[in-house]
């Protein structure tokens, strides 16, 4: 592997298998460069790296999705100009798909993050939920969206399964928020590209499929809604005003009530504590690694 201008940013925690599989497969044969950011300790990447060519990070532990991002990014900072963060359980099935994100970035330099179309192994495509996001729009609480162009059309924010960051972008607004550890860091970084006037846009024209979340169920559901619930009244309070933090708490509440009916139609009681703790940690504050 030789990539010019591109470095895809592998963050592994026990998903060694569909990292190996993934880079010895079509990334190979891609003009890109990889690095592995290993958040797990006795994955057995290292030699394996080594032995391939790759480019390989000890985290030092399990420090975080947004954290083990940065470290991949930080490392390739001096020398490349657009930064792919991967999910392990993905699949490239467009060849060009690196050639076509980072050219529809060049031709639109007023946007500056952009994601192929994901779809899962059912052939299925991932759609953002738009109804609060077009309502907070109409509430000035998140700007309106740019017009589209041939390939790209504008959202609020993309997936953070497959993410094409420019150095532009990260030079401008930072990096990852690690407070966030793990779920929603890609919604709140897409909203702070937006609010500082940078687009945020889905490349209809290619494709990356995604297992069904497959990263995430390598947790207990209890894990993954904790984080989910926690981070989004994080993201009011970090992102928003206090009139906008109030209206985007009370949007995400929706939400809330959503999924207990879910958690309640399942019979998950089980999930109901993670849920409450994680609303609670979220109003107090509490960020980074926490409980889970």
């Amino acid at each position: 592997m030789s990539g010019e201008d591109t470095l895809v940013v592998l963050v592994n925690y026990k998903t060694q298998s569909e990292i190996k599989q993934l880079i010895s497969g079509p990334l190979d044969d891609l003009p890109v460069d990889v690095v592995i950011v290993d958040n797990f300790t006795d994955s057995g990447l290292r030699t394996w790296a080594v032995e391939n060519g790759v480019k390989y990070i000890d985290s030092g532990g399990n420090v975080g999705y947004s954290r083990g991002n940065n470290q991949g990014i930080e490392y390739g900072i001096g020398d490349y100009e657009y930064f792919f963060v991967l999910n392990p359980d993905t699949k490239i099935i467009d060849e060009d798909v690196f050639s076509e994100l980072t050219k529809a970035i060049r031709e639109n330099p007023e946007t500056g993050i952009v994601s192929p179309s994901i779809i899962d192994q059912h052939g299925v495509r991932y759609t953002l939920p738009s109804k609060p996001e077009k309502a907070l729009r109409k509430m000035g609480v998140l700007p309106e969206l740019p017009k589209d162009s041939e390939h790209l059309k504008q959202v609020d924010h993309v997936p953070g399964s497959a993410m094409m960051i420019s150095k532009d972008v990260i030079e401008e607004i930072g990096y990852l928020d690690e407070s966030f550890f793990l779920y929603v860091e890609d919604t709140e970084y897409c909203y702070r590209a937006r609010q500082a006037g940078i687009g945020v846009a889905t490349h209809i024209d290619t494709e990356v499929l995604h297992y069904s979340s497959e990263s995430g169920q390598k947790f207990e559901k209890d894990y993954q809604i904790y984080y989910r619930s926690r981070n989004r009244y994080l993201l009011a309070r970090e992102r928003f005003d206090i009139p906008g933090s109030l209206i985007y708490s009370a949007v995400i509440t929706s939400l809330l009530v959503r999924d207990v009916v879910n958690i309640v139609s399942n019979s998950e009681f089980d999930l109901i504590k993670p849920l409450i703790l994680g609303v609670f940690d979220g109003i107090t504050n509490q960020s980074g690694r926490t409980r889970y």
